[in-house]
């Protein structure tokens, strides 16, 4: 990335995914402690998105937790993937009783 102009050298669009945020500063704690699991879940597994840190705005008291930004995204691998293997368990449950 240059440092100047803040664009990558390759043009890639580059995207902050956020996956929660806090606005109430009288649930952080909680809010520090879901993050840090979320964290060691992501550190263990390649299937699941890693979780890169968070943002912090003292400003608006916002904070953030901030996740890796992956080639696809959910709508794309549902528009793409075998229809007969989405479902919940009530739905398989269901076409069993048929």
């Amino acid at each position: 990335m240059h440092r100047e102009t803040g664009k990558n050298n390759d043009d890639k669009d580059e995207t902050l995914v956020l996956l929660k945020t806090l606005e109430n500063d009288k649930l952080r704690s909680d809010f520090l402690h879901e993050m840090k699991s979320k964290w060691f879940i992501s550190a263990k597994s390649e299937r699941v998105a890693k979780l890169i840190g968070f943002l912090s705005s003292p400003s608006s008291h916002l904070t953030a937790m901030i996740v890796e930004f992956g080639e696809y995204d959910l709508a794309h691998f549902l528009r793409n993937c075998d229809k007969k293997s989405i479902g919940s368990d009530s739905d398989r449950i269901e076409s069993n009783r048929e």
